[in-house]
């Protein structure tokens, strides 16, 4: 889902994104942009795209300095943030088609996997739960290894 965030909203920033025991969600920042259920085909159908795409999801493990080299490139304070509470050593990005994400894993192996996707609803959260800091999308999903018959 990430990966068709950032293509559909150019500049979007993220929080964190776990999995959960029914599907995952992600916490963003759209940047002043308003994303809601009315978009969520639209962001469905993208993830369908780059799934199709059948990219590897491919762990690297990373040094603290040069992640946060790439995050401040890229301009996105909420990883950069999570990074402070991070050593070296315990730091690993994993990349998939254009996009990459600082994150734990494990992953499936490619994006080919993915049959089909539904999201499920859409809220905000504070950043780190702290009511005086950003609020941000929290956009639920989940995805199927097969179509419905």
């Amino acid at each position: 889902m990430a990966e068709a965030l950032e293509t559909l909203y150019p500049g979007i920033k993220f929080g964190i994104g776990p999995a959960l025991d029914n599907g995952f969600y992600y916490d963003v920042d759209p940047g002043g942009r308003q994303i809601s259920s009315e978009d969520f085909k639209k962001i469905e159908d993208k993830i369908m795209e780059l799934a199709r795409q059948g990219n590897e999801y491919r762990r690297e493990e990373i040094g603290k300095s040069e992640a946060i080299a790439f995050f401040k490139e890229k301009g996105d304070e909420y990883k950069l943030e999570l990074l402070e509470d991070l050593e070296d050593g315990q730091i690993t990005f994993y990349h998939q088609g254009i996009f990459t994400d600082l994150c734990r894993g494990p992953h499936i192996p490619d994006t080919g996997k993915i049959k089909a996707v539904k999201l499920l609803k859409i809220g905000g959260a504070y950043w780190r739960g702290d009511d005086q800091r950003n609020q941000l999308t929290r956009i639920y999903g989940i995805t199927f290894q097969k179509q419905k018959s």
